[in-house]
């Protein structure tokens, strides 16, 4: 080798890397490589899901269309064990059970929809109708509706359900409280302010088959038992000329409630009834036998009050008869006959200043309850209808009624 060739190659050799340090730039190169590819790499393999979501959901629109339910229910299937949290995979697949009529899947899948999804609400509301309906479990659904309210308070169709629950099983304090917070979020269903003008006597002619129906779940539930028989004894007693047979059945109906009394002795529903009865007969020992029965949460009740009122009356007490009917308006403002009945403790005192007015207001509440009790039913009421209701509760004070009912008004037609 010539010496300048020798010369350079030595002063060049120690410039050189050594072999491992080359290995690890190589190794290094690799990764950048690799790194730089995972994006790619990534967004391919989302294209895949996002595409395989959609030939999913491809198939199972073709399935319902073709209502073919038990191979969308496999279809189905196979999505949500692909991927676990698709709304829309659980919602084909409740549809597929109520294809076929498996109702208690469908509303197991309505209620496994992740909380984080958009399509919950809609979902744990159907679930509710499935509920109250085929299902026959009134109870649950009740607990399903307040399980919604809590995701959404303002759902219409839920603060409905309650509403017409709560009036139908006789529950008075209950029935008044979801009325008030359905008016005070402005989604109160328009039969809300029928079922309020008549919330102290109220009765459905189909109140003992809806009933007897919710019974079925549970032959020993206390407040559908009592709330058949009543609607029973009730619709009864309404036949102008009653035969044998009727006479009979309002006989076991009223022993049947009897039995209640005993068993249930602290049920408001029964207690009122028989409380009522006793004072339409004068029958003042048991109207206050009735009343030491009453339950500390009994005196939330309007028609307690009534019953005390009443009693105060008969035994010669006016100034306790009047502090208790206007504990009972305070609680409950349509009641009519309160108002009548005030006004004769009033006009027994002498108190003649608020007598006419009084009365002249007991008369119109009454005519406005015969007017509502004649409808077909609740829903069916009409706005000339309504604007009586909010001029009557104009007269009884209760601006909050009359408030919302008036801007209800002004959005409907005539």
């Amino acid at each position: 080798m010539p010496e300048a060739v020798r010369n350079v190659a030595e002063k060049t050799q120690g410039l050189r890397p050594p072999r491992r340090i080359g290995r690890w730039i190589a190794v290094g190169v690799a990764l950048v490589a690799l790194v730089a590819g995972i994006p790619l790499g990534l967004s391919r393999y989302d294209s895949w899901r996002e595409q395989r979501s959609k030939d999913f959901a491809r198939h199972c629109r073709k399935l319902r269309q073709a209502k073919d339910w038990k191979t969308l229910a496999v279809v189905s299937d196979q999505w949500r064990s692909w991927e676990t949290t698709s709304a829309t995979a659980i919602l084909f697949r409740a549809e597929a059970a109520q294809g076929v009529g498996e109702f208690q899947v469908a509303a197991d899948m309505l209620n496994a929809i992740p909380a984080q999804s958009p399509k919950r609400l809609a979902a744990l509301i159907e679930r509710t109708t499935l509920l109250f309906g085929p299902l026959n479990q009134p109870l649950e659904g009740v607990r399903a509706c307040h399980q919604v309210l809590e995701l959404e308070p303002r759902a219409f169709a839920i603060h409905q359900r309650l509403i017409d629950y709560y009036a139908i099983t006789l529950q008075q304090e209950e029935l008044l409280r979801q009325i008030y917070r359905s008016i005070e979020l402005g989604c109160e269903p328009i039969e809300a302010y029928v079922y309020l003008m008549l919330a102290d006597v109220l009765t459905f002619q189909n109140g003992f088959e809806v009933t007897n129906r919710w019974l079925a779940a549970d032959v020993s539930q206390e407040t559908f038992l009592v709330a058949r028989t009543i609607h029973m004894w009730k619709n009864l007693s309404l036949e102008v000329s009653p035969n044998d047979d009727t006479k009979q059945k309002l006989r076991l109906a009223e022993q049947l409630l009897r039995d209640y009394l005993d068993k249930y002795p602290q049920n408001l529903a029964v207690l009122t009834f028989f409380a009522d009865l006793a004072l339409k007969n004068g029958e003042v020992d048991q109207v206050e036998s009735l009343l030491l029965r009453y339950p500390p949460t009994g005196t939330k009740d309007s028609r307690y009050w009534r019953f005390k009122g009443w009693l105060h009356a008969a035994n010669d007490e006016p100034h306790e008869a009047e502090a208790a009917f206007r504990e009972s308006l305070r609680i409950y403002p349509f009641s009519w006959t309160v108002r009548h009945e005030l006004a004769d403790i009033l006009r027994r005192r002498r108190d003649f200043s608020q007598v006419a007015q009084m009365q002249e207001l007991a008369l119109r509440g009454k005519q406005l309850r015969q007017e509502l009790m004649e409808l077909p039913n609740a829903r069916s009421v009409s706005k000339g209808v309504l604007i009586k209701i909010r001029d009557y509760a104009s007269q009884c004070d209760d601006d909050f009624v009359t408030d919302s009912l008036s801007k209800r008004l002004r959005l409907l037609r005539d």
